[in-house]
């Protein structure tokens, strides 16, 4: 009998160890469990954080996408606007030139090859030189042009000239030689 007493009194040693080893076991892992759940909840918040941080950024930076379209559309119709004016500035100039050139021309013309102007369409004082013409006059060559007088009358808009003149070659005439 006392044998088995000390084999009981051996066995509940032997729970109670093994129930306080592990109890410190559970505690053991309890510590780890809380420690990690306070890091996973530190690692959730800040990525939560980061994420309202980017959301805020990705929301800022559409607005400023949005502004920038707006800003290049605004430049791009003010770009057509300019263009626009830019043409009909052209075309008025281009219509002025032509309004002021003919008649200037024609007047360099007259008073080259004009009449009573010298012997053979050159005006004394000129004889032994060419005669100026209106395409020397923009740099081309020594071929004389006479402007005729209105061939038609164009129809159509303000920003063609109503008439339009047809531009004849005239070659010089020989120079007679002058007797001695």
């Amino acid at each position: 009998m006392e044998i088995c007493t000390r084999a009981i009194s051996f066995y509940s040693y032997q729970v109670s160890q093994e129930i306080c080893f592990q109890t410190m076991l559970y505690k053991n892992l309890e510590d780890k469990y809380s420690g990690l759940e306070k890091q996973l909840q530190g690692i959730v918040r800040d990525a939560n954080a980061e994420i309202t941080s980017l959301r805020e950024r990705v929301t800022a930076l559409q607005k400023d996408q949005e502004l920038e379209k707006r800003k290049a559309h605004d430049l791009h119709d003010q770009l057509l606007e300019k263009t626009r004016q830019f043409q009909k500035l052209q075309t008025m100039y281009e219509k002025l030139k032509r309004k002021t050139l003919v008649p200037t021309l024609q007047q360099t013309v007259q008073n080259t090859i004009g009449p009573g102007g010298g012997q053979g369409g050159v005006m004394a004082g000129q004889i032994g030189r060419r005669p100026f013409t209106p395409a020397m006059a923009n740099g081309g060559g020594s071929r004389a042009w006479r402007v005729g007088g209105p061939v038609a009358v164009a129809g159509g808009g303000d920003d063609r000239d109503p008439y339009v003149y047809q531009a004849q070659p005239h070659y010089r005439n020989p120079q007679p030689q002058q007797q001695q």
